[in-house]
């Protein structure tokens, strides 16, 4: 656009990265000072590369400096770093893997002069297990599994020194495929080129698995069921993650830490089918239910929650009043509450005060749809159960409107690969702890979903949230989803994660990618939303999950000798932004 660009959104990128103290002041070049016909914004990887090594660039070279260094210390134990393990969830060839990553710093190939050497690695092995189902068991892969790739720590010799801390710089000149192949596979040379460079285009060593592919055919030295696909898609996910900011060592005290592995299960119980960001607590008065045996049973249309409404069952809790004789009136005997992270489970109950019949044992009852249809009290003994005063239970819940679709679901966490072990989260798992005391993510008093805390896993298609975290119970939250959630989500590996964290002032906490930043988040600091359509950016909804790319596939079918080809048509409607802060519909080009 020619008409509206300072008040449109090249303009909103070049106030973004405007002043000398901006922390996105490297980014001025994208969007270029000069004022051509048509303006556009260039992603930094082709800033870079135009600018072919020029001062002005430094900056953006440079950018993930720190980031990157933190990133491979985190799991580094040779150098004195954190010695951590990243588990990450590869999709091959063969399909899906868990794997666990550790650096390593002696790791040895052939340099881009045919010399050994050793280098420092991100290297991620093959665990041999996937998850499976709804409640994310482990699961063997079967024989192609258990393979090891390299993710190499992108310093060398021969590119662009490390700015910000040299203990895992490589002294080697790049890898042998970094412009070494020789001629007969040139298809495969890669430039020397930046750190920034790399992270920012998903290049250099980020995306090198065909050509580590090649090296080890080329040298008959081909690792056991190496996966050039799996190495990429590995490699995908460290880029991304550094791109958006998800590190698990910021370099800042009050927020170090915005990735968190976690595996997380469901079952179809754990499904809400009520909007919680507008429900409202009720507390009934005392209600008798249905005699059988021992048992009493309540029913959610005694609970009369109101028209289109229902209960949240997970928020259940209540008192159970039994009738005194000696005193003539009833009184309170115990209280009750629903396990939140597991539906399935009995109830809590606490004694309140002495008495001869109490409740044994009290849980949910589910009709053949897999809904709760029952709510059961089981009795220690059916004395004075059926008589003029039957034992009365108050309840106290949350109701809000039903809806059709679930969009709320409760994740049961455990650590990764150790399904044994039940995952207990503290406050700071979630973010800065000041913003999760009442037990919610973001906009507190209006109980709604934010996008500050996202999750991301290959189990969630769609960018999803944290909506609340109960601190009584550690082991479980629950998320949102702007999209219907089906039944029995396979979570696989969850990542805890604020994308682009920033402090008070708006200041980045690490290094992260400025420019993707705008277009997935907009300007927070001036209000400036992103400019997508419906979620959308790039004219293509992003991927948070898995794939990290949007990809059409077209399928075209079999030719037959005797029938024609057909041809099939893709057709794509491109829409233009819709900018309501400037003048109406923009077609920018970004």
């Amino acid at each position: 656009s020619t008409s509206a660009v300072d008040g449109g959104i090249i303009g909103a990128f070049k106030n973004y990265c405007s002043g000398s103290t901006s922390p996105f002041t490297a980014y001025k070049g994208v969007a270029p000072a000069a004022a051509p016909a048509v303006q556009r914004l260039l992603a930094p990887q082709h800033v870079i590369d135009a600018a072919s090594g020029d001062q002005s660039t430094a900056g953006l070279r440079a950018a993930f400096d720190e980031a990157l260094y933190r990133l491979f210390n985190r799991y580094c134990s040779s150098t004195g770093g954190g010695g951590q393990t990243l588990y990450l969830t590869g999709n091959g060839n063969n399909g899906f893997e868990i794997f666990a990553g550790t650096v390593i710093t002696d790791f040895e190939m052939e340099d881009n002069t045919g010399t050994r050497t050793t280098y420092t690695v991100f290297q991620f092995t093959g665990t041999g297990y996937e998850y499976l189902g709804s409640d994310s068991t482990l699961s063997p892969v079967g024989s192609g599994g258990k393979a090891v790739y390299q993710i190499y720590y992108p310093y060398f010799s021969d590119n662009d020194s490390n700015t910000f801390n040299t203990a895992l710089t490589s002294a080697s000149k790049a890898p042998f495929w970094f412009g070494g192949f020789p001629k007969a596979s040139t298809e495969y040379n890669l430039p020397i080129t930046s750190a920034g460079r790399m992270v920012f285009g998903a290049s250099g060593c980020f995306a090198d698995n065909s050509s580590q592919n090649a090296y080890y055919q080329t040298k008959a030295e081909m690792p056991v069921n190496f996966d050039p696909v799996m190495l990429g898609n590995l490699e995908n996910q460290l880029a991304t993650m550094l791109n958006r900011g998800v590190a698990p060592d910021t370099g800042n005290t009050n927020h170090p830490v915005n990735l968190h592995p976690r595996t997380g299960s469901n079952t179809n119980y754990d499904l809400i089918f009520v909007d919680l960001a507008k429900t409202q607590t009720k507390t009934t008065d005392p209600l008798q239910g249905t005699l059988a045996g021992a048992q009493i049973s309540y029913h959610p249309a005694s609970l009369q929650p109101g028209p289109g409404q229902a209960p949240v069952w997970t928020s259940l809790s209540g008192t159970i009043h039994f009738y005194d004789k000696t005193k003539a009136e009833y009184v309170e005997i115990q209280t009750f509450k629903a396990d939140r992270s597991n539906v399935t489970t009995s109830f809590t109950l606490t004694a309140v005060a002495s008495a001869a019949n109490k409740v044994d044992s009290a849980n949910f009852g589910f009709g053949g749809d897999g809904q709760v249809n029952a709510i059961q009290f089981v009795w220690e003994s059916a004395v004075d159960l059926s008589g003029s005063n039957p034992p009365q239970v108050s309840f106290t819940f949350d109701s809000g409107q039903k809806t059709e679709e679930a969009h709320y679901a409760t994740l049961r966490l455990f650590t990764p690969y150790d399904q044994t072990k039940t995952y207990t989260f503290a406050t700071g798992d979630l973010g800065p702890g000041s913003k999760f005391s009442s037990g919610l993510t973001g906009a507190i008093s209006a109980k709604k979903p934010t996008t500050g805390m996202t999750i991301s896993s290959i189990g969630l298609s769609n960018p999803t949230y944290v909506y609340q975290a109960d601190v009584s119970q550690p082991d479980s939250i629950v998320i949102y989803s702007p999209q219907a959630l089906p039944q029995g989500i396979n979570t696989s590996i969850l990542t805890f994660s604020t994308f682009y964290p920033v402090d008070t002032a708006n200041a980045p906490l690490g290094g992260w990618n400025a420019y993707a930043a705008f277009f997935h988040i907009g300007n927070p600091a001036s209000a400036y939303p992103p400019p997508t359509v419906d979620g959308k950016g790039y004219a293509f909804a992003y991927d948070d999950n898995g794939g990290y790319s949007s990809d059409i596939t077209v399928t075209l079918p079999d030719s037959q000798p005797d029938k024609p080809t057909v041809a099939t048509v893709l057709e794509l409607t491109l829409l233009p932004w819709w900018a309501p802060w400037t003048h109406g519909f923009e077609s920018e080009r970004g």
